[in-house]
């Protein structure tokens, strides 16, 4: 797979003495520089003189320690890489290796490799609900939804005065959408609308109220971006919900 993926050469190291196949490969020079994603012994075979090792994980399941005299005999010099910890200290930095990422992806110079699809265990639509009275339930709500869209499996996430509604799909939604719009509550009449689609699990979703109606989804694209990449940006008005918009 590292072949097909781009790589010159590769060794198996469970077969064979990774020193000794690295000394063939480079005319017994070494490498200038190991990426080590596996650590345990492997961290000492890989270490090159004058070279630099780049700690990036132990997927070999050992941490290995770093003997000064190594270091010191061979003129290596060490260092980690602890990706994660950018988005705390230096976001910008973080932020820029993912557009990057992306970017090379869309001009296809990285391929990830796919092992299997899953389906989504939940990809559901989700609706929101504005209006919701101060003394109203989580299952008052379920009950409310479960009676419009029978045989739909429903699920609550009520906050105050608005609640955010799991529904299996689309026609779910519409259907709900389309029954309870309007509907009195504890004498209050809630506002329905569709909220969001289905998303990838690896992404992260911010709801944002208070929005101008006059706001586009563009503006607001501009305004998160430069936190990271917008996947989706999606403005709920028009005739179902009230100004302020949501986001």
């Amino acid at each position: 797979m590292a072949i097909q993926k781009g790589a010159v050469e590769s060794v198996n190291y469970s077969e064979a003495s990774l020193k000794e196949e690295v000394k063939k490969l480079t005319a017994n020079k070494g490498v200038d520089v190991v990426i080590d994603t596996v650590g345990g012994d492997i961290f000492k075979q890989a270490s090159p003189f004058e070279g630099r090792i780049v700690v990036v994980g132990f997927a070999g399941g050992t941490i290995p320690s770093i003997p000064a005299n190594i270091l010191l005999l061979k003129n290596i010099s060490a260092l980690g890489i602890f990706w994660g910890r950018y988005r705390d200290e230096k976001f910008p930095v973080f932020s820029s290796t993912i557009s990057s990422a992306l970017s090379y992806y869309q001009e296809g110079q990285i391929q990830p490799q796919i092992g299997k699809v899953f389906k989504l265990e939940e990809p559901g639509v989700e609706v929101f609900v504005d209006g919701v009275p101060g003394g109203a339930l989580r299952v008052e709500l379920c009950d409310l939804f479960e009676a419009a869209v029978p045989g739909v499996v429903v699920k609550v996430a009520l906050m105050k005065q608005f609640a955010f509604i799991q529904l299996c799909d689309e026609v779910a939604a519409e259907c709900a959408i389309q029954k309870l719009n309007g509907h009195l509550l504890h004498c209050h009449h809630v506002v329905v609308v569709e909220f969001s689609r289905p998303r990838p699990t690896h992404t992260v979703k911010t709801f944002v109220g208070n929005v101008s109606a006059t706001c586009t989804s563009g503006e607001l694209r501009v305004l998160f971006q430069e936190f990271g990449p917008v996947i989706e940006c999606h403005i709920v008005k028009g005739n179902l919900a009230r100004p302020p918009c949501l986001g």
